[in-house]
């Protein structure tokens, strides 16, 4: 009688974690299928990368003077320039108009 008690209880754990065990293999495979993709992602992504780090680097100090040069910049030049200096990691001098 204690056996199969026992035995009755040990089946009843027994299948809580099957079934647990179950739930872990389903997120562990989602987890997998989302590393996947990341991974692919990231390596499409990595030549874009090395391409604007190489223009970046090409910049010369005459394109910086030429830039400096500008008394109003066009929008694009603007943008540009702003995207260069985050990939540089260079914050943006805030300088106060005095004239508003």
């Amino acid at each position: 009688m204690v056996v199969a008690k026992e035995t009755e209880e040990a089946d009843k754990v027994k299948e809580g974690v099957a079934k647990e065990e179950a739930d872990a293999q389903k997120i562990a495979d989602e987890a997998s299928a989302i590393k996947v993709d990341c991974e692919t992602q990231l390596a499409e992504a990595i030549p874009a990368l090395k391409a604007a780090e190489d223009a970046v680097n090409c910049i010369t100090k005459g394109d910086i003077a030429q830039l400096k040069g500008m008394a109003k910049p066009p929008p694009d030049v603007k943008l540009v320039t702003q995207v260069v200096c985050m990939l540089m990691g260079i914050k943006p001098e805030v300088k106060m108009n005095n004239e508003t």
